[in-house]
C-alpha cells in the first residue's frame, strides 16, 4: 500500500474503530482478570458455613471468564458479513500465531464464551439439589463441567471444519465485497481471518442447528430450574434462618443478573449477527460486526463485579481487603431500605 493510501487509512472510520476494538479488549482483559483473581480469593478466605457449599459455582463462573478473557485478549477478533460468509478477523497478538493454532484459539473464545453461558445452567441445577439437600460429588460435578465443554465442542467442530474446507477461490470473490480497510491493522499490518459460515455448506447449518438447540436448552433449564428453586425455598421459608435466607435472596439476584448479563451483552448481538447474515443486510461500511465484538467480551467484567458487590459474604470482605466502611450490607439491601422508608 502506498504512503498517500496509508495516510488516508489512518483518516478513516474503520481505523479509528478497530483502535477503539484493540483498547476496548484490552480494559476488559485487565478489568475482568484482576476482578476474577480478587473474586477467587474472596471466596477462598470466607468461612461462613452456610455460604462454603456455593464457592464450586463461584470458582467455575471465575475460572471460566478467566480463560474466555485470556482468548478474547489473544484474538481481539471481530465479525464482517459479505454475501452471507462470515468473516472473523484477528487483531490480537494470536496474528502471530501459525494458521493452526490462530483457528484453534478464535475456536477456543467461541467455545469459552458458550461454555460460559451454559454455566448458568449448571449453577441453577447444582443450586436446587443444595436446597433439597442432595449435595452433588466433587466427581458429579466435574462430569457436568466435562458435559458442558464437550457439548459446546460440537459447535467448534463444525467450523473448525468448515474453515478448512472452503476454498480459496470462494474466499477471495466473497473478501473483495468488504472494505479493504477491514483487513488492515492499526500498525498497517495486514490481518488474517477465517470464514466460519459458509451459506453453500451443511457444516455451517449444522453448526448453527446446534448453536439454537444449546440456547434453547439452556433457557427452557434455567426457567425450570428457578421456578423450582423459588418454590421450595418458600416451602423452607419457616424453618430457614434471617441469614440464610438473605444469603439466598442474594445468590438469586446474582444467579439472574448472570443469565441477563450474556443475553443482553451476548445475546442481543449475536441475534443481529444471525439476522444480517440470514438477510444478507450490506453493514459494509458500518463495521457493526467490530462494534458488537466491542460488547459481547464485557460480561467479562459484569459477572465476577455482580458476585462481589450483590453477595453479602463477599461484599463485606472486599471491605475489609479495602478498608472500607461498610454498615454490613450489600449495596442491594441498602438500596431496598431506602425505598421500603
Amino acid at each position: 500500500m502506498e504512503t498517500t493510501a496509508l495516510f488516508d487509512y489512518y483518516k478513516t472510520y474503520i481505523y479509528y474503530l478497530k483502535l477503539l476494538l484493540s483498547i476496548n479488549d484490552k480494559i476488559v482483559f485487565v478489568i475482568g482478570f484482576s476482578v476474577s483473581i480478587l473474586l477467587m480469593y474472596i471466596c477462598q478466605t470466607i468461612k461462613m458455613e452456610e455460604f462454603k457449599k456455593y464457592k464450586k459455582i463461584i470458582f467455575l463462573f471465575a475460572v471460566t471468564d478467566i480463560f474466555y478473557n485470556t482468548a478474547q485478549v489473544l484474538n481481539q477478533h471481530a465479525y464482517e458479513q459479505a454475501n452471507r460468509y462470515a468473516f472473523f478477523i484477528i487483531h490480537g497478538p494470536a496474528l502471530y500465531f501459525n494458521k493452526n493454532i490462530m483457528l484453534i484459539s478464535v475456536l477456543s473464545e467461541i467455545e469459552f464464551a458458550m461454555v460460559e453461558l451454559a454455566n448458568n445452567l449448571v449453577a441453577f441445577f447444582y443450586r436446587y439439589l443444595l436446597i433439597v439437600n442432595h449435595c452433588l460429588t466433587t466427581y458429579q460435578f466435574l462430569f457436568l463441567i466435562l458435559l458442558n465443554i464437550l457439548w459446546n465442542s460440537i459447535l467448534c467442530i463444525f467450523m473448525f471444519t468448515e474453515a478448512k474446507r472452503i476454498s480459496n477461490a470462494e474466499i477471495v470473490t466473497n473478501k473483495q465485497l468488504l472494505l479493504p480497510e477491514f483487513f488492515i491493522g492499526t500498525n498497517q499490518e495486514s490481518l488474517n481471518y477465517f470464514v466460519l459460515i459458509n451459506p453453500n455448506s451443511i457444516f455451517s447449518y449444522l453448526g448453527l442447528l446446534v448453536l439454537g438447540c444449546t440456547t434453547t436448552i439452556i433457557f427452557i433449564g434455567i426457567s425450570i430450574t428457578f421456578v423450582k428453586i423459588q418454590k421450595k425455598l418458600k416451602e423452607n421459608m419457616n424453618m430457614t434462618s434471617e441469614k440464610t435466607k438473605k444469603l439466598q435472596n442474594q445468590l438469586t439476584l446474582v444467579m439472574v443478573v448472570h443469565v441477563i448479563t450474556p443475553l443482553l451483552l451476548m445475546g442481543l448481538p449475536v441475534t443481529f449477527i444471525l439476522a444480517s447474515l440470514a438477510l444478507n443486510i450490506d453493514t459494509n461500511s458500518y463495521g457493526y460486526g467490530h462494534i458488537l465484538f466491542m460488547i459481547m467480551v464485557w460480561p467479562n467484567v459484569v459477572n465476577p463485579l455482580c458476585s462481589i458487590f450483590l453477595i453479602g459474604p463477599c461484599y463485606k470482605k472486599f471491605c475489609l481487603i479495602f478498608h472500607i466502611r461498610s454498615s454490613k450490607q450489600t449495596p442491594t439491601t441498602k438500596l431496598t431500605q431506602t425505598k421500603m422508608g
